[in-house]
């Protein structure tokens, strides 16, 4: 019998994960919002938050982890 390797994304539900991103801080909450739910692409979201691309990257960047650790700690305690 195969070994399933099941990542966060796979054991938990849609509302779970965007109420996990409501509680996030706005600073990250609106480019992951931009980026993953309106399909927006860097240089969309740098013009609509009026900052540079490096910064939507790093915002980006540092909400998943963010989210991510949110994600991974409340779904431990299960």
């Amino acid at each position: 019998m195969p070994v399933e390797n099941k990542s966060v994304g796979d054991s938990i539900d849609g509302a779970y994960a965007l109420s996990a991103l409501q509680q996030m801080s706005e600073v990250y909450r609106v480019p992951l919002t931009l980026f993953y739910l309106r399909e927006l692409s860097y240089r969309e979201i740098a013009a609509v938050l009026n900052v540079p691309p490096g910064t939507v990257m790093s915002r980006l960047s540092r909400g998943k982890a963010m989210l991510r650790n949110k994600l991974t700690f409340n779904t431990s305690q299960f």
